[in-house]
């Protein structure tokens, strides 16, 4: 009996040896930070009292194994405007183990909020946060952020000479000059894109407002006013009476 032999050829490639890299563990920390991306956050004010209320939201990550306690300080950077607002922040917090807490910080004003009037007003807000583990202070961060106050736009008219509470006296057939002033009542220079004037009640009297350079267009800038004269007239029929004249300013 023949026998035969069965060869098996194994064939086995070679390759480099390589080493594959792990990345190294970040070691266990806390982190804080704002939730918004935001460069400036535009606050808005109230048009009448210029109050507000602003809410910033911010986070803490705590990738530590064991809770940690966080305490805060917050203080206006670039202006004196801070000590005319109101800060509520959450006080001491604490933000569990491995876990990602979310958190407000309130800014608001009720009084005084006039100071805030001009919208180019850019101040900032510190947030300084201080993390402690068993009542032993360990390190703190400091987060800020740039808030500025909303637009207002505005006209209030006002008139010279004034004596208690009313006008020039103008008799029958002639004519007096008036000033009309227009001044902002918002906190942002302001175009009149509309002037509108008449008397309400006395049909018959006159104005002349050609000379006032009060008309749409015109810019009316912060800390100043327009002013101009307008000539208010009688004719010879009119009978004596008290008329109302009206000047309305759209912005």
């Amino acid at each position: 009996m023949k026998r035969f032999l069965v060869v098996i050829l194994l064939m086995v490639a070679l390759v480099p040896a390589s080493t594959a890299q792990i990345p190294e563990a970040e070691p266990p920390g806390w982190e804080i930070g704002w939730e918004g991306e935001d460069d400036i956050v535009i606050f808005e004010l109230d048009p009448d009292t210029y109050a507000f209320e602003l809410i910033l939201e911010f986070w803490i990550e705590n990738t530590y194994l064991i809770p940690i306690e966080v305490d805060f300080e917050t203080e206006f950077v670039n202006s004196g405007l801070g000590d005319f607002v109101q800060i509520d922040d959450p006080g001491k917090v604490s933000v569990p183990a491995s876990s990602n807490e979310s958190f407000e910080l309130k800014i608001s004003c009720q009084n005084s909020c006039v100071l805030w009037r001009a919208d180019d007003v850019l101040d900032t807000v510190e947030l300084t946060a201080t993390n402690y583990v068993v009542e032993q202070e360990q390190s703190s961060q400091e987060i800020s952020q740039k808030i500025q106050p909303s637009s207002i736009y505005g006209f209030e008219v006002t008139f010279e000479p004034i004596t208690n509470s009313k006008g020039p006296k103008i008799n029958s057939g002639t004519y007096e000059m008036i000033d009309v002033i227009i001044g902002l009542t918002g906190n942002n220079n302001d175009a009149i894109s509309k002037i509108d004037m008449s008397f309400r009640g006395c049909p018959q009297m006159n104005f002349d407002a050609k000379d006032s350079g009060l008309e749409a267009g015109t810019v009316i800038k912060l800390m100043d006013q327009g002013r101009g004269p307008v000539k208010l007239s009688a004719p010879s029929s009119h009978p004596d009476k008290t008329c109302k004249f009206i000047v309305v300013v759209t912005s």
